[in-house]
């Protein structure tokens, strides 16, 4: 049965924080489209609901009834909603972890409905897990204070999820913690990696890599600088995957701080000698950022 409108297939594959992709993900313009949504959605609440509508018949396979009315007041260029690249599972599935940063009352209440039932059974792998990742994104988000989200975040991890989805919720609220600064919520996850992964070189890991982004964040309260602080021009290959994470977290945040901060980055390495002991390494991780910056073309929507 279809929810009416109003009332470990793996990871977040869009640039995976274990290190450096060499590609752009799969979703690149398919979610500038979707980014360009959510910020319109953000700044005129009268097209919130449109927004969440066309995510929702996208992600459930059904974009032949997305009306022609909604696409005009969100100010969507033409766009054949008809095409491959929106019928891809990894698409569809981005769709509706895109509800999830509307963050409204009516997406929460759209994704607490929605089920496995709604999706083709070859689909519930994929597309499944993300809407999940959604509805707790949609939920911390309207928790006013950052103890009160650290908190949601911790008691989620502890919670039970349903097997489809475990793997990939428990890793976005890990990360979401690890990302949060906040030391005190390392118990909770040597307890959850533990309990996946027992006691290993790659438990080890995973636990001082979380470790080190929390004690990034909480190095500086603005956040920018604490994340900008670790592109260092003292950078080797033991620090790939740190140095993944900054650049990417920068990039999300995307402002003109962050931006700036990226910027000077790989300005101070095109600057280094031939001859310095980390050129060849943060040399790689300049020529990304600009391979990052060139695939990403914010729209801005009417």
């Amino acid at each position: 049965m279809r929810i009416k409108f109003a009332a470990f297939v793996g990871l977040f594959t869009l640039f995976s924080i274990a290190g450096l992709a060499t590609t752009p993900g799969p979703c690149a313009g398919v979610c500038e489209i979707f980014e360009a949504i959510v910020e319109k959605a953000s700044a005129q609440p009268d097209v919130r609901n449109d927004a969440l509508m066309l995510f929702a018949m996208l992600a459930e396979g059904r974009p032949v009834e997305i009306p022609e009315a909604v696409e005009s007041r969100l100010g969507l260029p033409p766009i054949d909603f008809l095409s491959v690249p929106f019928s891809r599972r990894h698409n569809r599935a981005q769709a509706c972890g895109y509800i999830g940063k509307l963050a409204t009352k009516e997406a929460i209440a759209y994704l607490e409905l929605l089920s496995t039932g709604n999706f083709k059974s070859d689909d519930v792998s994929e597309i499944w897990p993300v809407c999940r990742v959604g509805l707790a994104e949609a939920r911390m988000r309207n928790l006013p204070t950052r103890e009160e989200r650290v908190r949601f975040l911790e008691v989620e991890l502890r919670s039970e999820h349903d097997a489809w989805s475990r793997p990939l919720v428990g890793h976005w609220l890990m990360n979401q913690l690890c990302d949060t600064g906040n030391i005190g919520s390392l118990p909770a996850i040597v307890t959850y990696v533990r309990q996946w992964q027992g006691k290993s070189p790659t438990s080890d890991s995973e636990i001082a890599f979380c470790r080190q982004r929390m004690e990034v964040i909480a190095s500086n309260p603005n956040r920018v600088q604490a994340i900008a602080s670790v592109l260092k021009l003292s950078g080797t290959e033991k620090d790939t995957r740190l140095y993944g994470w900054a650049i990417h977290s920068l990039m999300e945040i995307g402002s003109t701080e962050a931006i700036g901060a990226l910027d000077r980055f790989t300005a101070l390495v095109e600057a280094l000698p031939q001859r310095h002991a980390s050129r060849e390494f943060l040399s790689g991780r300049a020529s990304y950022i600009r391979d990052l910056r060139a695939s990403r073309r914010p729209m801005k929507l009417q």
